[in-house]
């Protein structure tokens, strides 16, 4: 297989000029391993986002690469070949192959939240309803018959610790499980699926079938089912699902967030517009009531001139209301003030 050797200042420019999903298409590798090789390098990567700004022709911050001689210099790089098992350009796949998931047979040093479900299912009050326990708000979100509780506890502990280890987590909200993954929360469950037979009083009943379903409930649902493979086997997949669509859901939401700030931007822009044409408006309006004054001023003087009365107190009052309306000489009057001003 064909293989290419880059040095950390390649590598470095490299996932600066392509995306890792672009990168992982070429190379034999998956995007996550890819970016745990920039770790293990100390070299920086383009924060989440990065591309779709530079989609939008937004502004993005670019982090320079430090000299760093205590790291590996090279890197070894194999390009993908046609018809290679490893070359499918599905991430998830490429990503379930990278992730360790050890099943043990038994419960060794459970998680705290798996040993609060395991109180509430294994408690003597347990309720069964259909065949099946359900834990209760705030535990670990399972629905089992008895017979499936060691198993359910198995899976989630495995689940819990694979999740933990790859830098994710568990939370609760609103008495439902949550796996935070990614800064993405994706509600979770684990059910046991029950299927209705003809009871002896000719009344339906529910009973377990020791299948098991995993279900990440969310728009759309996503579901992992006991089959061929039973959930042990897909717990890999079930991992990589959920870390790659919090990848896709952290793109949507950040692309959501450049439309909503063009959007604003764009409104704010219309908004000035709109303001300033109402201040070039109102201007305008001033300048007409003051071509209006000062065509007023004009008349008043061409009436006293007009008029040429021998009462001088007039003729003088009559002149300073024509300056104290004429907007050019906008003279005080002693009694009105200057025109316009509220007394």
């Amino acid at each position: 297989m064909d293989k290419e050797i880059f040095t950390r200042k390649e590598l470095y420019n490299m996932v600066w000029s392509s995306s890792f999903v672009s990168l992982s298409k070429k190379y034999n590798i998956s995007d996550n391993g890819l970016r745990k090789i920039c770790v293990r390098m100390n070299i920086p990567v383009p924060k989440a986002g990065h591309w779709m700004k530079l989609q939008f022709g937004k502004k993005v911050k670019v982090f320079l690469l430090s000299e760093d001689e205590t790291v590996d210099q090279t890197v070894t790089l194999q390009l993908r070949v046609q018809g290679n098992d490893d070359s499918t350009n599905d991430p998830i796949q490429r990503l379930a192959k990278e992730i360790q998931v050890v099943i043990p047979e038994s419960l060794v040093s459970p998680d705290e939240l798996v040993v609060a479900a395991q109180k509430v299912l294994t408690t003597k009050d347990k309720y069964i309803y259909n065949g099946t326990l359900r834990t209760y708000r705030d535990v670990l979100d399972i629905n089992v018959s008895p017979a499936g509780v060691s198993r359910a506890l198995l899976l989630f502990d495995v689940l819990i610790k694979t999740l933990r280890r790859r830098g994710h987590g568990i939370l609760f909200k609103n008495g439902e499980t949550f796996a935070e993954v990614k800064g993405q929360n994706q509600q979770i469950k684990l059910r046991e699926q029950t299927k209705r037979v003809k009871g002896e009083d000719r009344y339906a009943e529910y009973v377990p079938t020791g299948i098991f379903y995993f279900k990440i409930d969310r728009y759309p649902d996503k579901e992992f089912k006991d089959g061929s493979r039973k959930l042990e086997a897909k717990m890999a997949d079930i991992i990589a699902w959920m870390e790659v669509q919090a990848d896709k859901d952290n793109d949507r939401d950040e692309q959501w967030r450049i439309k909503r700030e063009q959007e604003k931007l764009e409104e704010e822009r219309l908004l000035a517009i709109a303001l300033e044409r109402d201040r070039e408006m109102q201007r305008y309006r001033d300048l007409v009531a003051a071509a209006e004054r000062w065509k007023q001023a004009g008349l008043i003087r061409e009436y006293v001139s007009a008029v040429g009365s021998a009462d001088a107190e007039w003729v003088g009052w009559a002149r300073k209301k024509a300056d104290w309306v004429d907007p050019v000489v906008a003279a005080e009057d002693g009694v009105l003030g200057r025109y316009g001003e509220k007394c």
